[in-house]
């Protein structure tokens, strides 16, 4: 049976939905060394086995695609060995039970996050992105100086191909924009040559993810899931993200991303 290539928007779902985390042992999955390079550890694998032979393979759900995003699980490099050396300990109706309850306690982290994050956790968040985009900063050429169209924030969503999941997060982060801009005016975040700065960095880190096959969606989860912390607690990390939503969702309004 030949193995059919996971498209991009099933990947990103999968990420999205988990938020960087194992989703056996919850530990995270993308981390951020020294220099501010993000390095992702997480492996992909089919929670049925693909090929006949294989861990699980006749423990598939009737009616669900062996190579969809449903009977696919994120792991770390540890948890991955013990699912395919443990078949007994690890049915796949285990595997899919922890599945669905560890996106729900990412889903209820975020969305509790949304309502309660603060000033602090904007913070950390503006600090962890503009690390990212000071890094895609430096693998460009210093002369880029991309010519922009500004269009509404609405047609953005659509020429991004943006999926549903991330339009909602989006529009989530909007319904908070008020306090992000309000947060970058007493900071001065947006003074002087700031903002230049932290726009080209967003458009650079765009450009740079693009060009690597990333789409609108892997942007989002990028940058969103940089503020993750392997020592913070679901509760703790849902406000930085949602922290991170809401500034992601400023930087996507503030900047022209569609070159002429």
């Amino acid at each position: 049976m030949s193995r059919k290539s996971l498209t991009e928007r099933d990947l990103k779902a999968l990420w999205g939905l988990n938020a960087a985390y194992c989703q056996l042992c919850g530990c995270k999955i993308v981390s951020v060394d020294s220099a501010g390079k993000i390095e992702i550890i997480g492996e992909t694998a089919h929670i049925a086995a693909h090929s006949p032979g294989g861990k699980r393979y006749n423990e598939l759900p009737e009616g669900m695609d062996r190579d969809g995003p449903d009977n696919l699980i994120l792991l770390c490099p540890n948890c991955h060995r013990k699912v395919d050396q443990d078949a007994e300990k690890y049915p796949a109706q285990e595997l899919y039970r922890l599945k669905k309850e560890r996106q729900q306690l990412v889903s209820e982290a975020i969305e509790k996050g949304r309502n309660e994050f603060a000033d602090r956790d904007l913070m950390a968040a503006i600090d962890e992105i503009r690390v990212q985009l000071s890094v895609n900063d430096r693998r460009e050429d210093l002369d880029y100086r991309p010519d922009f169209s500004m269009i509404p924030s609405a047609e953005k969503m659509t020429k991004n191909d943006l999926s549903p999941q991330v339009k909602r997060d989006l529009i989530h982060g909007l319904e908070r924009g008020r306090d992000v801009a309000e947060y970058f005016r007493k900071n001065g975040i947006l003074s002087g040559g700031r903002a230049d700065d932290l726009k080209l960095g967003f458009q650079r880190c765009y450009r740079q993810l693009k060009q690597a096959g990333v789409g609108g969606d892997g942007v989002f989860f990028a940058l969103r899931d940089c503020v993750v912390s392997k020592d913070a607690s679901y509760e703790e990390n849902g406000r930085r993200q949602a922290a991170a939503e809401a500034v992601i969702a400023q930087l996507f309004v503030m900047c022209e991303l569609f070159e002429r």
